[in-house]
C-alpha cells in the first residue's frame, strides 16, 4: 500500500541522510551557470555541475535580479520507501515552441531505478493599465519508469531586492516586520495561490494556476491530485518562498502544472496600500479571465444585487414578492433568494434553514410553479433571479444517501467526509450526483425561472480531496465541467463562496463596518452592523464590486415602527449609487485607483480615463479637451484648465466636447 500524502513529506524531509558513497577519485568542476536568455527580458541560468544538474540559480528581469543565486530552485520527488532520488543528471536543454526544455533523469543514490524529468521554461507577460510585468513560467514534466516516485516537493524563494514594504502572501496582507506561517491547498477555488511583493527593485508576483490539481497524463486522461502550497515568512525577511507538495499518480507520467513569477519595476505601486490592492486585482483579473477562456465558462458580470429576506418556517415564494417593489427601485439588477430546495425544515422535519434533504423546488414553499410565479415578477421588473445551491453536500437525514452509498466522499480512515456546518456529508463529483445536480438545476431554470446560482462552501468542497482514490483527489476539475454545465442548463449567472474563484463571482462575505473598498472584484454578501452601509456601498461599487445588501436593512416599514431614519439615508444612497454605475458600466473595462484612497478612474479600454468614483473628496483632474459631467447631481461642471472639485460619494463622466 502507498503511505499517505502526509506521511509521504514527513518521510521526505525528515528521512535520515543514507550512507555517502565512496570518495570520487577526482573533484568535479565547479558549477557553471547557462544562461537562457527568452524575448520578454527575463534571463536564467541553468547550474551545471559535471554531469548533475543542480537546478535553476540566478533570474533576471532587464538585469535586474529577482533571486539570490546561491539557492537553486530544484524539486525534491520522495519514493514509496521514504527516500528520494539524491541526484539529477543533465542530458541537455534546447527549444521547443516558445519554450526552453532542460531534459534530465532522477537518479537514486543506489542507482537502482532512473526517472525522467523534463524542466520547461517559459516567458510571461502580462500587460496591464498600471504597469507591464514580464516573466517566467516553470514547469515539470515527470515519467516514472519504476512506478515508486510517490510525491514531488517544489521550493523556491525570489527576493528582487530591498525590504518588503507591503503586499500579500496569500490571502493576507503583510507589511514590514510580519511574521507569520500558513498552508491551505492551491486549487482554483481558492485562487492561484496567488502572492505579490512590493519592494524598493519593484513589484514581484508568484502563484501556481487554480488548475493545479489537475495533472495531464500521457493520453489525454486528466489525473487529478492534491497540490498543497505553503508559504512561510518570517519577521523582517525580505524573500518571498514556497513550498508545493504534488502527489504523484502511480505509475503515471504527469505535467505539473506552471509556477509562474512576473515582476515590473512599478516603484509607485509599493508606496501606497490601496494602488497595490489595485494591481494585485488588475493581474488576477487578467489570470482568471484566461482561465475562463480557456475553461470554456462565461464571465458573471458583477451587478448590483439585493438579498430578499430568507424564508422561514410556513413562509412561501409569495411572501418574498413585495421585496421586488423595494429592490427594483433602488436600481438593483438581481435579487438573490434564500434556500428554494427541499430542507428538513421545509419538510417540518426541524434542522437547519439550509439542510437541503433534496435538490427538488420546496413543494411546501410554493413549489415549482411558486418559484415561476416569482422569479416571472422580478422578470417583470428587470430583476434577474440568483438562487442559493449547496455546493456538494446533503443532510445526513435524506433519503438520497441511502439510495446512493457511493455519493459521500470519504476521509483517510474511509469514513463519509462530514461537512459539520449541514450536519452532512461532502458529495463527490465523479459519480452519479454530478447529472443528479445539473438535472435539478435545469428544472429549476427552465421551469421556475431562475436565472444563476450562488453555491455555497465552493472552496471547502474544491480543497477536500477523497481518500478512495490514491492518491487522495479532489473535485477541481468537476467543478469546472459542472459551471459550464449550470451555464448550459440556463443558469447562467454564478455567484460563488470561496475567495478567488475564477468562473464565478466571488460571492463570500464582508462586514459592513469595513471602510475600504475591496480588495477584490466581487460581489459578496453583505453582514453585520449597516450603519456605515452608504460608504461601504459606494466604496465597493466604485471599484467594480457592488455588494448583496440584505433587503430588511433598507425596508422602509421597519423604520416606521422603530423611527430611525439611517434606512431612508441609505436607500437614496443606494439608489443613486446604483443608478451611477449602471449608466457608465459599458466603460469600466480598465481600472486604477487613486492615491490616498481618492477613488478610481475607470476607462472602456483605451489609455484615457472616461469614468471618476470619488471616495474622498480632492481636487480632479480631467482628461485635455474633455468635459466634465457629475453624474450624482446631474450636472455638467465649470472646468477651468481641467480642474474641478471632486465631492466624496459622486460619479464623474468625462465627456467629448458638443461639435
Amino acid at each position: 500500500m502507498r503511505p499517505s500524502l502526509a506521511a509521504a513529506l514527513l518521510l521526505l524531509l525528515r528521512a535520515p541522510a543514507e550512507p555517502s558513497p565512496a570518495p570520487a577519485p577526482a573533484r568535479p568542476p565547479a558549477p557553471h551557470g547557462i544562461e537562457v536568455a527568452f524575448p520578454n527580458g527575463i534571463a536564467c541560468d541553468l547550474l551545471v555541475e559535471g554531469s548533475d544538474f543542480l537546478g535553476i540559480g540566478g533570474v533576471r528581469s532587464g538585469g535586474i535580479a529577482l533571486r539570490d543565486p546561491s539557492t537553486s530552485i530544484r524539486p525534491l520527488v520522495g519514493t514509496d520507501r521514504g527516500g528520494r532520488y539524491n541526484s539529477c543528471r543533465y542530458l541537455g536543454h534546447g527549444p521547443e515552441g516558445d519554450a526552453v526544455v532542460v531534459r534530465t533523469t532522477l537518479v537514486e543514490r543506489s542507482r537502482e531505478t532512473e526517472d525522467e524529468l523534463r524542466w520547461i521554461l517559459r516567458p510571461v507577460e502580462a500587460r496591464l493599465p498600471a504597469a507591464t510585468f514580464a516573466g517566467l513560467s516553470i514547469a515539470y514534466e515527470f515519467r516514472g519508469r519504476s512506478g515508486r516516485a510517490h510525491t514531488l516537493v517544489d521550493r523556491g524563494t525570489f527576493e528582487p531586492g530591498g525590504t518588503v514594504e507591503g503586499g500579500f502572501l496569500g490571502s493576507r496582507r503583510i507589511e514590514r516586520g510580519d511574521a507569520f506561517e500558513e498552508a491551505n491547498v492551491a486549487s482554483f477555488a481558492r485562487g492561484p495561490a496567488f502572492d505579490l511583493l512590493a519592494t524598493a527593485a519593484g513589484v514581484l508576483c508568484a502563484y501556481r494556476l487554480p488548475m493545479a490539481t489537475v495533472l495531464s497524463t500521457g493520453s489525454e486522461e486528466r489525473v487529478p491530485v492534491g497540490c498543497e502550497t505553503y508559504r512561510r515568512k518570517d519577521a523582517g525577511d525580505g524573500r518571498l518562498s514556497f513550498e508545493d507538495v504534488v502527489a504523484l499518480p502511480a505509475g503515471a507520467a504527469v505535467r505539473v502544472p506552471p509556477r509562474i513569477v512576473l515582476f515590473a519595476p512599478a516603484e509607485d505601486a509599493r508606496a501606497d496600500r490601496l494602488r497595490r490592492d489595485a494591481l494585485r486585482t488588475s493581474l488576477l483579473d487578467h489570470v482568471h479571465a484566461e482561465l475562463r477562456r480557456d475553461a470554456g465558462v462565461a464571465e458573471t458580470e458583477a451587478l448590483p444585487t439585493a438579498a430578499i429576506p430568507e424564508l422561514g418556517p410556513g413562509r412561501t415564494f409569495a411572501d418574498a414578492l413585495p421585496w421586488l417593489d423595494l429592490a427594483a427601485d433602488l436600481g438593483f439588477r438581481r435579487v438573490y433568494l434564500a434556500c428554494i430546495w427541499t430542507t428538513l425544515q421545509s419538510e417540518g422535519k426541524g434542522g437547519k434553514s439550509l439542510s437541503v434533504i433534496d435538490l427538488e423546488v420546496a413543494a411546501s414553499r410554493g413549489g415549482v410553479e411558486g418559484l415561476r410565479t416569482f422569479c416571472d415578477a422580478a422578470h417583470a421588473r428587470r430583476l434577474d433571479v440568483v438562487a442559493w445551491l449547496p455546493c456538494a453536500h446533503l443532510a445526513s437525514g435524506s433519503p438520497l444517501l441511502a439510495e446512493h452509498g457511493d455519493w459521500p466522499m470519504r476521509d483517510e480512515h474511509g469514513r463519509p467526509f462530514e461537512f459539520t456546518a449541514v450536519g452532512g456529508p461532502l458529495l463527490d463529483l465523479r459519480g452519479s450526483f454530478f447529472d443528479y445536480s445539473v438535472d435539478r438545476v435545469r428544472n429549476a431554470c427552465a421551469r421556475g425561472g431562475i436565472d444563476g446560482l450562488w453555491i455555497d462552501s465552493f472552496f471547502v468542497h474544491a480543497a477536500t480531496r477523497d481518500h478512495r482514490a490514491s492518491p487522495p483527489r479532489t473535485n477541481e476539475d468537476r467543478h469546472v465541467a459542472r459551471a459550464r454545465a449550470f451555464q448550459g442548463a440556463g443558469a447562467g449567472l454564478l455567484y460563488a463562496e470561496g475567495e478567488f474563484s475564477a468562473f464565478a463571482l466571488n460571492g463570500g462575505w464582508m462586514d459592513a463596518a469595513r471602510r475600504e473598498p475591496l480588495e477584490f472584484r466581487s460581489s459578496r454578501m453583505l453582514t453585520g452592523d449597516p450603519g456605515s452601509l452608504p460608504e461601504i456601498y459606494f466604496g465597493s461599487i466604485a471599484a467594480g464590486s457592488p455588494p448583496i445588501v440584505p433587503l430588511e436593512w433598507l425596508d422602509p416599514a421597519a423604520e416606521a415602527k422603530t423611527g430611525g431614519g439611517g434606512a431612508s439615508a441609505a436607500r437614496e444612497a443606494i439608489r443613486r449609487a446604483n443608478r451611477d454605475f449602471l449608466e457608465v458600466r459599458s466603460l469600466l473595462r480598465r481600472r486604477t485607483a487613486l492615491r490616498e484612497g481618492r477613488g478610481f478612474l475607470w476607462s472602456e479600454g483605451s489609455e484615457t480615463p472616461r469614468v471618476l468614483f470619488a471616495t474622498r473628496a480632492f481636487e480632479g483632474t480631467a482628461p485635455a479637451g474633455r468635459l466634465v459631467r457629475d453624474l450624482s447631481a446631474d450636472a455638467a461642471l465649470h472646468a477651468p484648465n481641467g480642474r474641478f472639485a471632486a465631492q466624496a460619494g459622486h460619479v464623474y463622466r468625462f465627456e467629448d466636447p458638443p461639435r
